[in-house]
């Protein structure tokens, strides 16, 4: 701002010297300028240092002042220097219907100026074509420089805007990542930290009664140890992940067609497990897969965790246009109910690809419902996730 303002300071001091020195120094064409004409000169100079603030009462103020100086006959080319700079100012700061009033205004002001106090050898017609045309250059230029300064503020304010809207999406997105690693951690964990309670707590039984049988230890040994194994590889996946610069798939994502894998584990806690598909079954969109995925492991895990169930049903709906994933024990229902981060991922994990989960249970069995959307695709989709999870499994 102090810039500005000792710009327009050595601008108002230029067209000062300026307007002096041609009154002094021009051809003796006029009155001669004495100090009733150098006061008017300078009153009519001075106020162009606050055009920037008061355009339109600077033109006006020298307006008045210049018809004073110029009815004076005093040298009238001193003065125009000044009077292009306070035109230039108006259409500068002020808006282009004003400009257009400006010039409606003052270009008769001074024609009808130029024809009362011209000498009768000049060209009256000349002398206002030209005048009317410095009005015209001045208040042109003022527009233009409006424009472009207008036009620079826009790019600006886009850039700023971008520049924000950046910042935005990359929290948006550094929180949205944190959330699903959070989910995708407690679902892997929950579920694999589950099995090997169970199966330890197996073991463990078996050998304090003594009724310890070799082939049944070793069973819920082994249990423990592929499950330690899978939560490994998911472990070192997701942290390859995370330390890599560009992510990259080191194993097929999470799918519909491996649910029967999620089983195995609650079959050797003891609990009997169904599965059910009704509808045209088909490969879905890959979130969707997942997400159905997701839900179905952190439900499962919640029956070998908290139901005391000991019969399980897992149902695949598939819909023309949703997905309803359920999964009913008929366990302790809300008396087993337990609170934590499971239902909780599972809610979110369906909100974001537009759905929702329901859940409810009575004093005996425990049901968790899930909508998601659907995009359905070829049947050969179908055939090669099952193909992922044979080998998966």
């Amino acid at each position: 701002m102090d810039r500005q303002w000792r710009s327009d300071g050595a601008l108002t001091a230029a067209v000062l010297l300026i307007g002096f020195g041609w009154a002094l120094l021009g051809p003796p064409e006029q009155r001669a300028l004495d100090p009733l004409g150098a006061l008017l000169m300078v009153a009519a100079i001075l106020p162009l240092a606050v055009a920037r603030i008061a355009a339109m009462p600077v033109l006006v103020a020298h307006t008045v002042i210049a018809a004073a100086y110029h009815a004076s006959d005093y040298p009238h080319k001193a003065l125009i220097p000044a009077t292009m700079v306070a035109l230039f100012a108006a259409a500068r700061y002020g808006n282009r219907r004003r400009t257009v009033l400006v010039v409606l205004v003052i270009a008769p002001l001074v024609v009808g100026g130029i024809a009362i106090f011209s000498q009768s050898w000049e060209n009256v017609w000349l002398q206002g074509f030209g005048a009317i045309g410095w009005i015209l250059v001045a208040c042109v230029a003022g527009e233009a420089t409006h424009l472009q300064e207008a036009y620079l503020a826009a790019v600006v304010d886009r850039a700023e805007r971008a520049e924000r809207f950046r910042d935005e999406e990359a929290s948006r997105q550094v929180t949205e990542e944190r959330l699903r690693i959070a989910r995708d951690m407690h679902d892997l964990l929950a579920h694999t930290i589950t099995v090997i309670q169970i199966q330890s707590g197996v073991a463990a039984h078996l050998l304090t009664e003594g009724k310890a049988e070799p082939a049944t230890v070793l069973g819920a040994l082994d249990t423990i140890a592929d499950a330690c194994v899978d939560a490994r590889a998911e472990l070192a996946a997701t942290v390859d992940v995370l330390r890599s610069r560009v992510a990259e798939p080191q194993a097929p994502p999470p799918s519909l067609a491996r649910i029967p894998a999620l089983t195995e584990p609650v079959e050797a806690a003891g609990i009997a497990v169904t599965l059910d598909s009704t509808g045209q079954v088909r490969a879905l969109a890959p979130t969707v897969e997942m997400v159905g995925y997701r839900i179905v492991q952190e439900a499962l895990t919640n029956v070998v965790k908290h139901s005391g169930a000991t019969e399980v049903r897992v149902e695949l709906d598939y819909l023309t246009d949703r997905l309803i994933v359920r999964v009913a024990d008929n366990g302790r229902g809300t008396g087993g109910a337990t609170t934590g981060f499971g239902i909780t991922g599972m809610i979110e994990r369906a909100a974001a690809i537009g759905g929702r989960v329901r859940t409810g249970g009575a004093d005996t069995g425990f049901t968790v419902t899930a909508e998601l959307p659907v995009t359905g695709r070829p049947l050969a989709a179908v055939r090669r996730n099952a193909e992922f999870a044979g080998a998966g499994s």
